[in-house]
């Protein structure tokens, strides 16, 4: 998760620890990674990285990255095409 350091700091947050990212509809543990090209008040998270895999021989799935798909709900999505707005969700950040 990428945040301002400023803002980072006033919810105690380190540059390289690790948070819980809770929206409405579900929550995530992050890295946090300051970042001061970040605007105030918003944080960000990439992207494509939050994939689901299981291990050749193990049945246990494993989440590798930040799965954003916990973040958002069936009904924060594109009317037509039912695409999550992961770019617009309102987060709680605490730190680990």
């Amino acid at each position: 998760l990428q945040i301002h350091s400023e803002d980072a700091r006033t919810y105690g947050l380190e540059d390289g620890g690790r948070a819980i990212c809770k929206s409405a509809y579900g929550q995530i543990e992050v890295s946090v990674e300051y970042d001061d090209t970040c605007r105030r008040g918003m944080c960000s998270l990439p992207n494509g990285y939050g994939l689901l895999y299981q291990k050749e021989g193990d049945d246990t799935e494993k989440i590798y990255g930040p799965y954003l798909n916990q973040l958002t709900g069936a009904d924060h999505c594109d009317e037509f095409a039912k695409t999550p707005f992961h770019k617009n969700i309102e987060v709680k950040l605490e730190p680990l």
